[in-house]
Formats: C-alpha cells, sequence, structure tokens
C-alpha cells in the first residue's frame, strides 16, 4: 500500500467550500502518514481556486470562505517555489478545479507536479501523470428514479456552447426533448422519486432526467460538463459531447461499457445511434452505470477514494499501468489522425511498443497520408491476431484502391469476409469495389442487405442511395436521397445528389437545391470563401457591377458560359467581369468583350464590384428551364479555318480518348471511367466510317504513349482554348470522351460525337433525350456501332 503526506498550505490567501470538504477526506484516510519521508505522494492543502460553485450551484459568494478572486499563475508558482514541499523529492499532487488556470506552464517548471482535475484536455493531460476528476458533485444524495423511461434523449440547459444549438435541431417531443433556457444553475439537486423543496424549474429538470433513458452531458463554456454526474444520478445514460475531454477516471474505467462519446460535429446523428440500441443493450448499459456510479462517484468520499486507487496502482502495479498508458496513447493516437492533426497523430504512434493495434493504426495514419504501399508494408510485417484480421483485410483492400488495383481489392474484401462474414467495413467497401467494377447487381444486393440490418442506420441508407444513382436507377435513388434529407436536412451531399438527379431529369427545380454543392464540396467552399462581396440572388442591377466566377472544371465553364450571354441580354445596362481559368481567357476574351464583359485570370480581381456569382449559379437566376435551354446552335464566334486544296481533301477525324487530362491537375475520380484505350477508339471509327479517304489525327493531352502509324499528333497545338478552337475548324468530325472539349466543339458548332459511360454525367441528362447541343451527337460506349 502506497502512503500520502498532506503538507500544510500556511497563510494561502484563497480557500473555498469545496477545498475543505476535499481536504476532510484527506485528513482522515488511512493511507495518510505523518512522516515524510514515508510518503509515495505529498497532497498540498492548499486552494488554487477550486470550483468554487460547489455546494452552492450558481452562489459563488456562499461558496469562497476566504478570498476575493482567483490567485493568478505567477502567485501559485510563487508560493510553490517557496514552499518546503518543492524540496522533498516527491510527486506533488495539487487538486485544481479551475478551467482558466495556465497548468500546462505550470507543470512544465515543476514536472514533478501531478495535476488532478476536471478540466484536462488531450493537449495538457499527461497519462500516467495527471488525473481527470470528476466535475464538482452537486448531489449528496443518490436514487435512481423508479419511473418509465418514455423520453429517449433529453436536453435541457443554458446555450453556453455552439454544439448545444445543434442539440436544440434534434427536438421532437415527446421522444427528443432537448431545450435551451435562460438559467444556468440549479442549486444542489436529490434525485427522488417525491422531490421536495425544489424550485419549479429544477423540478421540470429533475423530471426530465428521470424520465429519460439518455441524456446529453454536452460542453459550455469549457471543455467538460457539470450534467455527467446528474444524468449518473439520475439513471439516464450519459450521452458525452465534449471532444477532448478526458473522461474522470478513464485510467481506471471504460466509459464506453455504460457512455456514449460523440463527436460534436456529430451529435445530429443522436437519433440515430440512439434508435440502433436495442432495450437490452441499453438495460445492461444501465446496470453497469449503476454500479460504477456508487462504486465510484456516489460521494466526495468515494471519490476521493478512486484517486487514490489511481494513485496506489501506479506506485505498486506499475506494469499494469504501462498497459492502461499504451491504451490511452493508441487511442490519442486515432483521435488526433481523425481530426487531421497527422503529425500528431505519428508522434503518439512512436511511443508505443510495436504491437497489433499498433500496426493497423499506423496503416490507418498511411492511407490517410494517401501512401498505400507503405500501409501493405506494414500490415504485412505483423501476422494479426483472430480478432484483428477482419480489419487486416480491409486495410488491405483500402491500399489496393489507391493504387488503383480494384478486382485486386475486390478478391481481398471477399477473402476477409470468409473469415468474418458479418465485417461491416469489409461488407461496405466491398460494395464501393463493386460499384467502381460496374458490378451493379451484386452491389445493389450487399447495399440492401446491409440496410436491412440496421434500416436505422444514415451511412448505409446513403450506401444504398449512392449505389443506385451509380446504377442508374434514379427513381428509387431519389426517394432514399430524400428519405435521408428529411431525417438530417444537413447532408449537403444527399441534397447535391437529389439536385443532380432533378437536373438529370429535366426538372428546373434541382438548380435551387444544386446550391448544396458549396457545402458538400470542400474545394468549392474554399473557392467560394474567396468572394465575401454579396452573393446576387437575381436582383435588379441596373448599373450596378457584377463578378461572375467560373468554378469547376475547364468544360463546365464552357458550358454554362452561354448564360453570360443571357445575363447581358437581361441586363444591358450592368457592368459584368468574368473570372476564369488563365487557359480559357484568350477564348472568351474577345466574344465576351464585344458584350461589354470584361475577362480576367482566376485570383485577379482588378476593380471593385458590387455583387459576386458562381457560373453555374445563373442558371437558376436568368434562365431556369431545362425544356429548352438558350443557345443550343452555339454561341462563341467561329475562327476562320486554313485553306485546304480540294484535291488533297480527306475526311479529317480528331479522336480524344482520355478524359481529366489537365497539365498539373489531379485528374478527377470519374475520369477513367469517362475513358477508353486508344485502341478501342481507333477501331470503332475506322470499322464505323468505311471511308477510304479517312485521316484521324490525335488531339489528346498528356498521352505518353506511341501513335500506331498514319495517326498525326496535334496535341503540341493546343497551348489554350483559343488554339484549340482554330484546330477544331481543320476538322469534319470530333469523335471524343467526356471531356472539356466537347463542350469547347457544341459552343462553335463543330459536328462531333461524344462516347458517354452508362450512367453518363448529369449533365448530359437521362435517357440522352435533350442535349445541350445541336451540332453533338450523344451515344454510350455500347451503342457506338450503331450511332455512326
Amino acid at each position: 500500500m502506497a502512503y500520502f503526506y498532506l503538507a500544510e498550505a500556511g497563510d494561502w490567501s484563497f480557500r473555498t467550500v469545496w477545498h475543505d470538504r476535499f481536504f476532510t477526506v484527506l485528513k482522515h484516510h488511512p493511507a495518510r502518514t505523518e512522516k515524510v519521508e514515508q510518503a509515495d505522494y505529498i497532497f498540498l492543502d492548499a486552494d488554487f481556486a477550486l470550483e468554487t460553485n460547489w455546494p452552492y450551484y450558481g452562489s459563488q459568494r456562499k461558496a469562497i470562505l476566504k478570498g476575493d478572486r482567483f490567485p493568478t499563475d505567477e502567485e501559485i508558482l510563487a508560493f510553490l517555489f517557496d514552499h518546503p514541499v518543492s524540496g522533498y523529492g516527491k510527486p506533488l499532487v495539487l487538486i485544481n478545479m479551475n478551467p482558466l488556470a495556465q497548468w500546462p506552464a505550470i507543470a512544465q517548471v515543476l514536472p514533478d507536479v501531478v495535476v488532478v482535475s476536471h478540466c484536462h484536455t488531450l493537449g495538457n493531460y499527461r497519462v500516467g501523470i495527471d488525473v481527470s476528476f470528476p466535475p464538482m458533485p452537486l448531489l449528496d444524495q443518490h436514487c435512481y428514479p423508479s419511473r418509465d423511461r418514455s423520453t429517449l434523449l433529453s436536453f435541457r440547459g443554458a446555450n453556453s456552447h455552439p454544439v448545444r444549438e445543434q442539440l436544440q435541431r434534434l427536438h421532437q417531443p415527446p421522444e427528443i426533448a432537448a431545450e435551451l433556457i435562460q438559467q444556468s444553475y440549479w442549486g444542489t439537486l436529490n434525485y427522488v422519486d417525491e422531490a421536495e423543496g425544489l424550485s419549479a424549474e429544477q423540478q421540470v429538470y429533475t423530471d426530465l432526467i428521470a424520465r429519460s433513458r439518455f441524456s446529453v452531458a454536452p460542453r459550455g463554456h469549457d471543455i467538460f460538463s457539470y450534467r455527467l454526474l446528474e444524468v449518473m444520478a439520475g439513471g439516464a445514460i450519459p450521452v458525452i459531447l465534449a471532444d477532448d475531454w478526458v473522461l474522470p477516471f478513464s485510467e481506471l474505467l471504460d466509459w464506453s461499457e455504460f457512455s456514449l462519446s460523440v463527436a460534436e460535429d456529430r451529435c445530429w446523428e443522436l437519433p440515430q445511434l440512439l434508435q440502433a440500441i436495442s432495450t437490452d443493450q441499453w438495460q445492461v448499459m444501465q446496470q453497469h452505470l449503476q454500479q460504477v456510479y456508487q462504486h465510484y462517484f456516489y460521494s466526495l468520499a468515494r471519490q476521493v477514494q478512486t484517486l487514490w486507487q489511481i494513485l496506489d496502482q501506479r506506485s505498486l502495479h506499475p506494469s499494469a499501468s504501462e498497459v492502461e498508458i499504451e491504451a490511452v496513447l493508441l487511442s490519442q493516437a486515432e483521435r488526433y489522425r481523425l481530426k487531421g492533426d497527422l503529425e500528431a497523430a505519428a508522434t503518439y504512434l512512436a511511443t508505443l511498443p510495436r504491437s497489433p493495434a499498433r500496426i493497423l493504426e499506423q496503416a490507418r495514419l498511411a492511407l490517410t497520408q494517401q501512401q498505400p504501399k507503405a500501409a501493405l508494408a506494414l500490415l504485412d510485417s505483423m501476422v494479426m491476431p483472430e480478432a484483428e484480421q477482419g480489419e487486416h483485410y480491409n486495410l488491405l483492400g483500402v491500399a489496393q484502391t489507391q493504387l488503383g488495383e480494384w478486382d485486386t481489392a475486390i478478391a481481398i474484401y471477399r477473402q476477409g469476409l470468409q473469415a468474418q462474414p458479418h465485417h461491416p467495413k469489409l461488407r461496405t467497401n466491398l460494395c464501393v469495389a463493386l460499384r467502381q467494377q460496374e458490378q451493379w447487381e451484386e452491389a445493389l444486393a450487399l447495399s440492401q442487405a446491409l440496410l436491412e440490418e440496421v434500416p436505422a442506420a444514415i451511412d448505409r441508407l446513403l450506401l444504398q442511395a449512392d449505389t443506385l444513382n451509380l446504377a442508374g436507377r434514379y427513381d428509387q435513388a431519389l426517394s432514399l436521397y430524400q428519405q435521408v434529407v428529411a431525417r438530417e436536412p444537413e447532408r449537403a451531399n444527399a441534397q447535391l445528389a437529389i439536385a443532380e438527379i432533378l437536373l438529370r431529369q429535366g426538372k428546373a427545380e434541382g438548380w435551387d437545391i444544386y446550391e448544396a454543392r458549396f457545402a458538400a464540396e470542400p474545394s468549392l467552399a474554399a473557392l467560394a470563401a474567396h468572394y465575401p462581396q454579396p452573393r446576387w440572388q437575381g436582383v435588379e442591377l441596373g448599373q450596378r457591377s457584377l463578378l461572375v466566377w467560373g468554378e469547376q472544371g475547364y468544360g463546365d465553364q464552357i458550358q454554362f458560359s452561354r448564360y453570360l450571354w443571357v445575363l447581358r441580354d437581361r441586363y444591358p445596362q450592368a457592368r459584368i467581369q468574368f473570372q476564369t481559368d488563365a487557359v480559357l481567357v484568350p477564348l472568351f476574351a474577345e466574344p465576351l468583350a464585344s458584350l461589354g464583359i470584361k475577362v480576367i485570370p482566376a485570383q485577379i480581381t482588378e476593380e471593385l464590384f458590387d455583387f459576386q456569382v458562381p457560373l453555374l449559379s445563373l442558371p437558376r437566376l436568368v434562365w431556369p428551364s431545362l425544356k429548352d435551354i438558350p443557345y443550343r446552335e452555339g454561341w462563341l464566334p467561329c475562327p476562320l479555318p486554313p485553306p485546304r486544296e480540294d484535291q488533297n481533301h480527306k475526311f479529317r477525324v480528331g479522336i480524344v480518348w482520355l478524359a481529366g487530362q489537365r497539365a498539373g491537375i489531379q485528374k478527377s475520380a470519374t475520369a477513367d471511367r469517362r475513358s477508353c484505350s486508344l485502341e478501342a477508339m481507333l477501331e470503332l471509327v475506322r470499322e464505323s466510317m468505311q471511308r477510304s479517304d479517312l485521316e484521324v489525327v490525335s488531339l489528346q493531352l498528356g498521352y505518353e504513349g506511341r501513335l500506331p502509324e498514319g495517326i498525326q499528333d496535334w496535341s503540341n497545338r493546343l497551348v489554350d482554348f483559343s488554339a484549340t478552337a482554330r484546330v477544331l475548324m481543320e476538322l469534319d468530325l470530333l469523335v471524343t470522351v467526356d471531356t472539356a472539349i466537347v463542350h469547347l466543339a457544341g459552343a462553335m458548332r463543330t459536328p462531333a460525337k461524344v462516347l458517354l459511360a452508362y450512367p453518363a454525367d448529369w449533365r448530359w441528362q437521362q435517357n440522352l433525350e435533350l442535349t445541350w447541343y445541336s451540332s453533338i451527337e450523344l451515344c454510350y460506349f455500347a451503342h457506338l456501332l450503331s450511332s455512326f
């Protein structure tokens, strides 16, 4: 058994009720010794601005016995340096319940200090040194009310953090009761069936927890939550919303067994998460909660005893503490990875011994860093125990997908499912890989099975909707996406999918929903942040100025530039600028100048403007109809082609077979799907044309292979889109996959055939019923021969 020495504070200027009661327990503790040389720890009986509210919650005047302010960090350090305990060479335990004190700085100066606090975060908590203590013990009594738990989830409190505002949005009585009120303190609460002496508001709060199965303990102004013990005492399962909070006694307790910790930015998922927990599971958690509360939290004496149990174990059982510390370090590495602080995650992993758990987390980190080969090397370096084999196969498969080896990934996922047939990650990622390889029936069956197992799981509903959408089953997909948005309106990716399906179907109402792209696509959100000026929403412009800025790909900017002509027709007096990529500026500069629209390169604004608007928002504002798309006959003027001698005239066809080949730009995720091989392109062109005077020229950018004999390479002439426009005028026909050049051809009325993968991008609309260009013929890869 370890011992501690209780050192007197002397003439220290601050004291609270909480401190006196805490040290009263210590003074009578059996592990206390009067001999400092016998002690393993020293407790200093000095109050460094402890919890001033308890037990008079909301009345600091009653709680403070001595002093009129918190001590400063400098006063604390000076006191500790001057006190004799600093020279004893023993760990000094300091009890701090004040989130304002800068304990990391103090502990750096005095490394032997053990900080016991309820406001430890992942950033300041020193594993194996500090102890996370419960927030102030409000409750003098302990009782689990015997009322029916008719409310699934509850919260009632002050609006002291944005996560609480998010909780209020979940309010759907009677199942979910989440309300913000003005009062922020309740007074001493006793959870009994027939409560006496409580105010009306206190009674409402007490009764709410008493009838709740789950109750939220969200962070407030600081990281911790006073409500944690209130909820536990009321018999509800705590739902903790405090991302970086080190939970009380986490070195000793596994909080996942009797509570739920949910990331603050995922609080909107709470209804689905809780509904997925069965009554039997909840009862097991509540029984465990009662045992834990009774044993560790029921009274201040039991809390002090738990603190000492942790310190005692450290001194008597160092090997057990090492195992616990490793688990905490691994957990912190995972948290930092999920938060995006990859350097911190790597630092934590470097402190751990080699183990299967560390190897798996290192592989996850490598995959997050898009280093699949490093992940494969890690996964191949150790034989995994049976319990970890499912995740081992899952990470192997993810690494192969990052390498583009989708068939290999599918084989690995199947192998893993033979060992663990119900592993959710393996089944989900197998579904994604099957979709990539267009194995639609199996992918749909798998996503449907996953959804039927857990109908309340929103991610599985999205998986099924995405699979149906990619398979071209738009009506079914639309119905599921609408269910997602009805349950979670903030799901921007589902909103965007709804918009694209509606636009694909020629329904103009899709344009309004398409604004969700800025919430769904981080790159677009970052681009929009460059323009703080008011977003134009279609108000009369008169002579005011408007900046239209290009977005997404080159093809998108060409396709939707037609609406600049509509905009000018609608507002002839407005001062309009168009900001676009540098390679597009020469294409647009002259024709738009004739309309009085100035073209400027991206990220350069030469003059102030009253409003700004993204290019693909113009259809919604100036011409939303998809039944009569403007300028289908073309809108860009055609440069004069060079003369061609009649006797040498051949039927010249330009070909492009690879999509997304932009210099210095990573190609999009759909580029491979929209591409075909050079051999397939040539075979289809020659067999379908059957012309003796056929001349084929390559307009393919970024192709490093060798062209077959007789195929001319004109790609070096395509220095920008203005030069590409001149080249198109020398063709009799363009045959291309779905990439930017087809939009340029359509804008110039150049005859072209575009080969589309099935299902095609939403911009070509459903079933190819209506095209954006009169000079372009659309056909799917499978229909190529019959379309010529």
